[in-house]
């Protein structure tokens, strides 16, 4: 989102809010409610359907549903570790967590994915 540095700070909100994402309000979800932090973020619309207009998570409450998540090509580093970072890690809360391992916060999510061990080094 860009601004014009002498924009009304009620607007701005109002344009932050607009533009949350379905992925941002999942964070927000797991930050506030307990009972989806276990699943991963692919497996959270088979119980929680996501509104668009109200941009919120409510509980399913009918019909199960499939869902997918999008291939990402592995030269495309940073995008590619997020997506590992969703296959693999229940309960995110923000970025910052996904980023945070024994206390420390990483720079950028590849450094993270070997803080994580899922990979022994670079050349894998």
């Amino acid at each position: 989102m860009t601004f014009s540095p002498d924009i009304d700070t009620a607007e701005l909100r109002q344009r932050a809010e607009k533009s949350r994402s379905n992925l941002i309000v999942f964070f927000d979800y797991n930050r506030d409610y307990a009972d989806g932090r276990y699943l991963l973020y692919h497996e959270f619309p088979t119980y929680y359907v996501y509104n668009k207009k109200e941009k919120a998570w409510t509980s399913r409450k009918k019909d199960r549903v499939i869902s997918r998540i999008y291939y990402i090509n592995p030269g495309v580093k940073e995008r590619f570790f997020l997506r590992i970072f969703f296959i693999t890690i229940s309960d995110p809360i923000s970025y910052k967590y996904l980023r945070t391992v024994n206390g420390v916060l990483y720079g950028i999510f590849k450094k993270t994915y070997l803080a994580r061990e899922l990979i022994a080094d670079d050349n894998e």
